[in-house]
């Protein structure tokens, strides 16, 4: 985006000032987290008003609760805290805040639409002056100094997204009568930056709901440490006394299928893409670990890699498996699995942190729902080698045509669903 430098009476220093702020806000693919992209948008923010202080306030990620998450560079932890809250009170539809006039005044700013806005505007557009708000004009006001703000707002279902920049001085002299047009102009270009930032969040979330529809354990492995366990990796993890050995070496891979790939991409961009394989030590044995390479823009704006581990532990069906099959609440789906490989009951408390006797009691229910007597048929079960009765105990072996020798066949148990090795060697994220 360039701008004409009649069209305000800035200086070129400010104007070149107000393109580096554009530039930031339109890179938000560029970085491969959001919290990098916000610094930067930041940084040129402070420096086209002359003040270091600036943060940006996003919505709460989707599916946490955590509130509204607000990034800064130079904000004081006490002032972010202050800021986060009144913010989450001023959310349309939010919840209360012991200063009602501050949250009254935010409220009326998102149903008016008004998505640029300084400390004149706000009490000339709501009729709520700063003064009379109990708690925003003492504690960020005055207490922390900022007597005045430029701020951007994006007024969202979730939530809203402020861009802002706080100054000492009441008003600044630094951009002067062109603030709010600054402002004006900065709007497109924020919408345009949460647009790819939620696109790239939106790709990760559907690659993430793929994998949990797998039986294989996998981690997704974002450039920038930002990572995926799908549920299967979860259930593996509950039964290991060393999960975060394993985790290490799938992050380990990723990085490595990763690192590997970038020579690659130099030399022959379409090339086959870069895997790799490693071997991990477990409880049920060791696993086999493959990775493999994704695209950039697959899950996010740098490349990514997928490690699925096989082997071990991994045989066991997955614990919606197991609740589907006999009937188990998910704590018992966890406990069969630990059973199966042969866990005590001290064990299994220790793993799950429950108390002996609560583990004791659940061994004895998943072995009565399961219809063995003892830990060594549940592995031999699970693992296939010993027909599967339903969960109400009848067996499923059933009379089939006989056989050359007389006797009747037995009909084996389908098969685990599981994703195949093939695409993922070559890259193919479907």
């Amino acid at each position: 985006m360039e701008l004409e430098r009649s069209s305000l009476s800035l200086s070129a220093g400010e104007l070149a000032r107000c393109q580096a702020v554009l530039s930031a806000l339109l890179s938000a693919a560029s970085f491969p987290a959001e919290g990098e992209w916000a610094d930067s948008v930041l940084v040129a923010l402070a420096e086209l008003f002359g003040s270091d202080r600036s943060f940006l306030l996003l919505p709460a990620a989707s599916g946490h609760g955590s509130g509204p998450r607000l990034f800064s560079p130079n904000l004081e932890p006490g002032c972010m805290a202050a800021l986060q809250g009144f913010a989450q009170a001023g959310e349309p539809g939010g919840g209360g805040h012991a200063d009602a006039a501050h949250a009254r005044a935010m409220r009326r700013l998102a149903a008016a639409g008004v998505q640029v806005f300084n400390p004149e505007r706000v009490e000339r557009l709501t009729r709520i002056r700063f003064r009379d708000m109990p708690c925003f004009y003492p504690e960020i006001m005055v207490g922390w100094k900022a007597r005045h703000f430029g701020t951007v707002a994006l007024w969202l279902p979730d939530g809203p997204v402020l861009l802002s920049c706080l100054s000492p001085a009441s008003p600044p002299a630094y951009l002067g009568e062109d603030e709010l047009t600054v402002l004006t102009l900065l709007l497109p270009a924020l919408e345009a930056g949460i647009w790819m930032l939620r696109s790239l969040n939106e790709r990760g979330a559907a690659v993430g709901a793929l994998l949990d529809e797998f039986d294989t354990p996998a981690l997704l492995w974002c450039e920038g440490g930002r990572s995926y366990r799908n549920r299967s990796l979860q259930d593996l993890l509950q039964t290991l006394h060393d999960p975060e050995g394993v985790v290490a070496a799938m992050s380990g891979l990723a990085t490595e299928v990763i690192r590997l790939s970038q020579p690659a991409r130099k030399s022959a961009p379409d090339c086959r893409f870069p895997t790799g394989t490693r071997t991990a030590r477990s409880d049920g044995g060791p696993l086999r670990l493959h990775g493999s390479w994704l695209r950039p823009g697959t899950v996010g704006p740098g490349p990514a890699a997928i490690v699925l581990a096989r082997g071990g532990a991994c045989a066991l069906p997955d614990t919606r498996a197991l609740c589907d099959r006999y009937g188990l609440t998910p704590r018992q789906s966890h406990v069969a699995r630990l059973l199966a490989l042969g866990a005590s009951n001290d064990e299994i408390a220790d793993r799950l942190g429950i108390s002996r006797h609560t583990a004791r009691h659940h061994a004895q229910s998943v072995l009565e729902r399961i219809g063995t007597h003892s830990r060594k048929a549940i592995g031999l079960r699970f693992l296939g080698d010993e027909p599967v009765p339903s969960p109400r105990g009848p067996s499923t072996t059933s009379p089939s045509p006989a056989a050359p020798g007389g006797s009747p066949r037995r009909v084996e148990a389908a098969p685990r669903r599981s994703i195949s090795t093939g695409p993922w060697d070559t890259g193919a994220a479907s």
